[in-house]
């Protein structure tokens, strides 16, 4: 996660994709993570069915930038575990079900090293150029990996707090889980002054057709295209009229 999750390029960085077009960059396998961020924040994305979720409740990470001299592993561990000692008010709600005995999940990691090339998120946080091999690291906190969710929308709530440095997280993260016979159709880019721009996640080679309504009663074409790229965009054209308008995606 951390490896992802850091050495991942600010260009496409989930942590600023708060509608979850970015939330596949470079993420594959039976295990997505979710966000990890300071203050309150939200987020939306889909992931396909069978899917584990991995969130980092309340994490610490640490290295030798910026210590001098370096410090042993021993010592790094304990300085992020003084650290992590201090969070209090942790907690994570599932569907608006609390997990229980939240603080029975904490774990700290193996030994290990992280390559970042020049547009990294460390960079961002440390405010300087971070690049090249960071080695040793080591983290620690409270951490979930959640069993696949059943398909549709659900809602996930998390965070913490620490008192003494006057900082805090709630995340509220909003996972749909689609089925292999649905594209995802993310929310409309509207602006005053031109059309709506949506975009759409696919399975390659397959025919999509975006529809469009004011009522979720009458649909009427908007595009058709056959999905060369996982993520496409389309323009909506049709003439404006004034009331809401209504998406959805399909395969024929």
């Amino acid at each position: 996660y951390i490896k992802w999750y850091m050495a991942a390029s600010t260009n496409d960085h989930p942590e600023f994709d708060f509608d979850g077009h970015w939330y596949m960059a470079n993420h594959t396998g039976p295990v997505r993570a979710t966000h990890s961020g300071l203050g309150t924040f939200s987020h939306r994305y889909a992931v396909p069915p069978d899917t584990y979720l991995f969130i980092p409740v309340a994490p610490i990470l640490t290295d030798n930038t910026d210590i001098d001299p370096p410090q042993t592993v021993p010592e790094l561990r304990q300085l992020i575990a003084g650290i992590a000692d201090l969070f209090t008010n942790i907690y994570c709600r599932i569907d608006g079900v609390p997990v229980t005995n939240i603080y029975a999940y904490r774990e700290t990691s193996p030994v290990f090293s992280l390559e970042l090339k020049s547009d990294n998120l460390w960079t961002l946080l440390q405010g300087k150029p971070v690049v090249g091999t960071l080695s040793p690291m080591v983290a620690d906190g409270y951490w979930l990996i959640v069993e696949p969710l059943p398909p549709g929308k659900h809602l996930l709530e998390y965070g913490w707090k620490i008192p003494i440095f006057q900082v805090y997280r709630d995340a509220t993260v909003t996972v749909h889980v689609v089925t292999q016979n649905e594209p995802l159709l993310f929310d409309p880019i509207v602006s005053a002054n031109a059309p709506p721009r949506l975009r759409i996640a696919g399975e390659i080679g397959r025919t999509c057709i975006v529809q469009g309504s004011s009522d979720f009663v009458n649909w009427v074409p908007v595009s058709t295209n056959k999905v060369a790229t996982k993520l496409f965009e389309v323009t909506d054209t049709t003439p404006r009229q004034s009331g809401p308008r209504f998406y959805r995606a399909l395969y024929l």
